[in-house]
């Protein structure tokens, strides 16, 4: 994991595509179709010696290196340019939820089945609301009792240690009974259990009649047969359970990632990602849903949790696969740039070839960062402006006689008695001298 810097074209194209190549005449010895005309009265052996020191002079020995010069063309365009973080997760199912009930009772229905699709707030089950509603009536009265002492007891208040006591308790009586009846009305809303998300049921594990919630129903884990009072008696319901519903999501996607504590402090929750999958051509895109603040070791350095939540529904994505993700912490727009190569630096200048009126000049120029192959133009240059780029590359043989950079061809022939050709074929690989590779056209000795 690492914070890079990275190019992004706004025309999708390479920057330096279309650029002319031209290859100069430096260093190249040969080339396809070059012929020399002998006399016809030429002996083979003659033709083969002479042949042969042609070879080695204008070839040398077969480790012997040439170069030519290529030069290119490049157009200063704007792209945009993005800093980012880089980290590989698993692409995994944004939503797998098990939902249950936080309140306690008895299920009245169950509204939904094994393998149905559900939106988010749809109802999923019912409980029974009787000791719900009475449990959340007595704490109403319970607050006003508080209510009515408190009162009565700042209105006795005479200022002396006992009266002030008074009225602490009575106010602290009012919190309590006021927190019941918060959690009374919490239990009142949580009778009707509603899906969080939407997604896919994949497992029910309630039915009608069963006691459920944190505590169960009389205390059971396990109902039995009987009655259920309003003192909390024996489970009139057939089971207990606290896992009622689990609910996988069908279209959303999140990537779990860790970072180093330093690109940690460069993110922030909403920034963009680009993600990248083996297989998929497009790139995906993603919003940072999560900065963990816990840290886990991984080969001794600590590593923090980023949650990505996956844009918008792509094709091909599926559970379990391996994704690279750009984290992004800034992007500048409208960057002029070029490539990297077209820039040089000599005695602390640096200067760019540009090309006026068809002629190399040399230009100096202002620069900035660099994003991959590319590095910005800050002053020197304006959008349109084209520079040259010259690369000088090896043409010369491997010494274990492979391929050659160049043409490895030498032909003789067109003038000699029969209208034959005389050529040698891939010389540093094995034909003459060494053996092999020498090859006559017919007819192309005396005598034919």
């Amino acid at each position: 994991m690492f914070a890079r810097t990275r190019q992004r074209a706004q025309t999708g194209k390479d920057p330096g595509a279309g650029a002319a190549r031209t290859a100069s005449g430096k260093g190249r010895k040969n080339g396809r179709g070059r012929r020399r005309r002998w006399p016809w009265a030429v002996a083979a052996g003659g033709v083969l010696v002479v042949g042969v020191g042609t070879y080695w002079l204008v070839w040398g020995t077969p480790e012997a290196e040439a170069d030519a010069v290529i030069t290119q063309t490049a157009t200063a365009s704007l792209q945009t340019l993005d800093k980012s973080v880089s980290a590989t997760g698993t692409i995994t199912q944004a939503v797998n939820e098990t939902v249950a009930f936080e309140a306690s009772g008895t299920v009245l229905s169950v509204d939904v089945a094994e393998g149905d699709m559900v939106e988010a707030g749809q109802t999923l089950a019912t409980i029974d609301t009787l000791r719900l509603e009475a449990a959340r009536l007595e704490a109403v009265a319970t607050l006003a009792q508080a209510e009515a002492t408190l009162a009565s007891a700042q209105a006795a208040a005479d200022a002396s240690t006992a009266s002030d006591a008074k009225i602490a308790a009575a106010e602290a009586q009012v919190e309590v009974a006021q927190a019941n009846l918060d959690t009374a009305e919490e239990n009142m809303a949580d009778a009707v259990l509603v899906a969080p998300a939407a997604g896919q049921i994949t497992s029910v594990s309630v039915a009608v009649g069963d006691a459920v919630g944190s505590s169960g129903a009389g205390g059971s884990s396990s109902g039995t047969a009987g009655g259920m009072g309003a003192g909390g008696g024996a489970a009139t319901a057939t089971s207990t359970t606290t896992a009622a519903f689990t609910i996988v999501g069908a279209d959303s996607w999140s990537i779990d990632l860790r970072v180093s504590d330093a690109d940690l402090a460069l993110l922030e929750i909403g920034g963009q990602a680009e993600i990248t999958v083996d297989g998929i051509t497009d790139t995906i895109f993603g919003v940072i849903s999560s900065l963990g603040r816990v840290a886990s070791t991984s080969g001794g350095s600590a590593m923090f949790p980023v949650v990505v939540e996956v844009t918008g529904q792509p094709e091909g994505l599926f559970d379990g696969l391996s994704a690279t993700v750009e984290l992004i912490y800034e992007r500048r727009a409208d960057v002029l740039t070029v490539p990297l190569s077209a820039v040089q630096t000599i005695d602390g200048v640096t200067y760019v070839d540009k090309l006026v009126d068809s002629v190399a000049t040399r230009t100096e120029v202002a620069v900035g960062e660099t994003a991959g192959s590319l590095i910005e133009i800050t002053s020197g240059l304006a959008e349109g402006d084209e520079v040259q780029i010259t690369v000088a590359v090896s043409t010369g043989s491997t010494e274990s006689g492979g391929e050659t950079g160049f043409e490895e061809r030498f032909q003789m022939g067109g003038g000699m008695p029969g209208g034959g050709e005389f050529s040698f074929e891939n010389m540093p690989g094995g034909g003459a001298p060494g053996g092999g590779g020498f090859q006559m056209g017919g007819g192309g000795m005396p005598n034919g």
